[in-house]
């Protein structure tokens, strides 16, 4: 490409979680750079990240890519043993390269990548997108001013509960394959040490532990060029955590890279404890908060970090700009993680590379040459000989689950049999792993004769069950299934439907929600209840793409939902805004109306009536948590609009099913749904104006033992 071209064609070996959860939403906000291109081997995820981002030309042959005249840059985004290799087919092609870290896992392999990219006229950067992030370059400016004085010392962390919320790939349990946290993660941190402090790592110690998988935490100590000590921690199995703190001889710096108003100078002269500086801290907080929220409007540090890095490479390519990370940066950062990983493994500190220990570490990672290209979050290992014609062989294990299926109960399996007996019966229960969560196993008391036949059984000790959506997320992320379905007590899935679920999410759907049709429909309350909550997805009906599904009965990519992090318990609350926010971030839905399930409704009007409100307040708390206190006075004096607006929203959903019986029910509980809706109104009302209050502990309490809000006679038509 010449200087004076308006954009950059780019395309991406490898569809896994980088490249669809971080590289592809930044660059929808990067003008410079069109994605034109995907390639992986996994047919299945090539074509539904290139649905999602609409992306046309797909390849599972990354050669038949790399031939494409139309495409001007590739990304490497794959397993770190296919690194070196596929960036030296990027540059003999004639494209430029941007590659993640670590560039190799040798210095040889390095070196052979660095010596092509130098008699090639093409821009190469390698992933090191932590530079990019404004703090860091906050305080690398702040070093370089001299603001510091002399640093003496740096210590940093990285954390993550990766262990705990992903599954990973085999390669990720081995040094040798590029996984463990020295050289997977505290590779960020190597060059960071390097680029805010502007010395090389001369030598380091390292300590890890390992648990069936190689280095899951790691403790490093070392010593910089300049002097400088420097230590370090790392893990994928606590909580996520990212810090960076740097001490000077005049002042120091804390940079935490997870807070918005995570920067912080300190002098010398004063210590942790001081008031002045613990005011200071608030007033930092309070006045860099709004821009804090317009941050996470945007998406937030991080998607802008990963928007500058892209950035950065387009400018480079375009315009003749620097490179952000070159491969000599990606190099230093390999040598220091292979160190680390020699230190580890002999128990005693370890000169980096460029100081005569080069060719003691070689053997420590030996290069791997593999034909296949697969995503750096596939689930089977990486074949070390594939030929070209059997790339698509990355198939998953027969005996694997497909789907996991989360139920909750707050006492023992008692409350949960009707709907396990409906899961025995299903088509693919060999293909089903059951995830209970309960307060405990001791008093689960569960029945093992309603348990044979399914793929696995978990079982989640929670504790006391206050809350759903709690409950929910700490299942979700024991599920070791790629599809994950929420059931209840109350709700009595068909023989097929699990299979149509599987099914359905063949397509480029994040989420699949099902059929529904009323359990108990002997009352007009049991009917409002069903039209004000499920009224859209009212069987009969045809199946089509839906903008939000029904809650506690959809299923979902557990990838997707992992990536949530620590907010997922507050997405599982009120399931519509996660349905929201998931199509905010251009993922796609899916009504399956023949997986069908029968849904148990209120036909008490005493427990149902305050329901309505419980709901309408826990639901506008919930939506209210991101929203200024302008905005939720709003949407509260908005509220008395509610009733009206949801009624005739209802009222043409039922007339577009051209359903007489669905219609003739409307309008025979019309004055029933038409209180329910005032009601959720007036509670979302309380909602936006004055929060929660015990909203969700009521709703916790009617959510379970769905006998007790039922009429007699439904109570010995469905539980007798």
């Amino acid at each position: 490409m010449q200087t004076g071209q308006a954009q950059v064609r780019l395309g991406f070996i490898g569809c896994g979680r980088a490249t669809g959860e971080l590289h592809l939403p930044a660059l929808r906000r990067v003008p410079e750079i069109d994605v034109g291109a995907l390639a992986d081997v996994d047919e299945r995820r090539l074509q539904s990240t290139g649905d999602r981002f609409g992306v046309a030309a797909r390849y599972t042959d990354y050669e038949k890519m790399l031939d494409d005249p139309r495409i001007d840059a590739v990304a490497v985004c794959v397993p770190p043993q296919l690194h070196a290799e596929l960036a030296l087919a990027v540059l003999a092609a004639g494209k430029h390269l941007f590659v993640e870290k670590p560039l190799a896992l040798s210095l040889t392999d390095c070196d052979r990548v660095i010596q092509q990219a130098s008699l090639s006229p093409f821009k190469s950067q390698v992933g090191l997108n932590f530079r990019q992030h404004a703090l860091v370059g906050e305080a690398r400016r702040a070093i370089a001013q001299g603001e510091l004085g002399d640093v003496e010392l740096l210590r940093s962390r990285f954390t993550a509960a990766t262990r705990h919320r992903f599954d990973l790939p085999a390669w990720r349990n081995r040094r040798e394959s590029g996984g463990g946290v020295l050289t997977e993660i505290a590779t960020h941190h190597f060059d960071l040490w390097r680029f805010l402090l502007g010395a090389e790592v001369q030598e380091i110690f390292a300590k890890s532990r390992s648990d069936g998988t190689e280095d899951l935490s790691a403790a490093v100590t070392g010593r910089m060029s300049n002097g400088a000590l420097v230590s370090a921690v790392f893990s994928e199995r606590t909580y996520g955590s990212n810090e960076l703190e740097i001490f000077g001889l005049a002042a120091s710096l804390r940079v935490d890279l997870y807070c918005f108003d995570g920067f912080e100078r300190v002098s010398t002269l004063e210590h942790a404890g001081d008031s002045a500086l613990r005011l200071r801290r608030l007033r930092r907080t309070l006045s860099t908060l709004p821009r804090g929220l317009l941050m996470k409007r945007s998406g937030g540090e991080f998607l802008m970090m990963y928007q500058r890095q892209w950035r950065r490479f387009a400018g480079a390519i375009l315009r003749g700009e620097p490179i952000a990370a070159t491969l000599e940066d990606g190099r230093a950062a390999v040598a220091v993680a292979m160190a680390a990983v020699e230190s580890a493994a002999i128990g005693r500190p370890v000169e980096v590379a460029g100081c005569g220990s080069e060719t003691r570490r070689e053997g420590l990672t030996p290069r791997l040459r593999c034909t296949s290209v697969v995503a750096e979050d596939s689930l089977a290992d990486v074949p070390t000989d594939l030929s070209t014609k059997n790339r698509g062989a990355m198939s998953v294990q027969s005996d694997r689950p497909l789907m996991s299926v989360v139920i909750v109960t707050p006492d023992d399996f008692r409350t949960i049999r009707k709907t396990m007996s409906h899961l025995q019966a299903q088509t693919v229960r060999e293909r089903l792993e059951i995830v209970i969560v309960a307060p405990s196993r001791a008093g689960l008391c569960m029945d093992e004769q309603a348990m044979p036949g399914f793929a696995r059984t978990t079982l989640v000790e929670a504790g006391q069950v206050t809350s759903i959506g709690r409950a929910n997320a700490a299942g979700i992320r024991r599920a070791t299934a790629p599809i994950v379905v929420l059931a209840e007590d109350h709700c009595f899935p068909d023989p097929n439907w699990a299979e149509r679920l599987i099914a359905a999410h063949d397509g480029p759907w994040v989420a699949v929600g099902p059929g529904v049709r009323n359990a108990n429909p002997g009352t007009c309350v049991s009917w409002a209840d069903l039209f004000i909550g499920y009224g859209p997805w009212l069987i009969p009906a045809d199946a089509k793409e839906a903008d939000f599904l029904p809650g506690h009965n959809s299923s979902y990519r557990r990838d997707v939902l992992i990536d949530y992090g620590d907010r997922l318990e507050g997405m599982m609350e009120a399931e519509t805004l996660l349905h929201w926010d998931l199509r905010a971030r251009g993922y796609r839905l899916f009504h399956e109306t023949s997986a069908c399930v029968a849904h148990t409704n209120f036909s008490l009007w005493s427990s149902w009536l305050p329901l309505q409100f419980s709901n309408g307040r826990h639901f506008a708390a919930c939506r209210a948590r991101p929203m200024s206190r302008f905005q939720r006075s709003i949407y509260a004096c908005g509220s008395p609009l509610i009733p009206a607006v949801r009624l005739s929203r209802m009222i043409r959903c039922v007339l577009q099913r051209r359903s007489g019986q669905l219609l003739g029910r409307l309008l025979t509980c019309l004055p029933a749904v038409t209180v329910g809706l005032i009601l959720d109104a007036c509670g979302q009302m309380m909602g936006y104006a004055l929060g929660p209050g015990d909203s969700q502990d009521r709703l916790a309490r009617y959510e379970f033992h769905r006998i007790r809000h039922i009429t007699s006679r439904d109570r010995q038509t469905l539980f007798a």
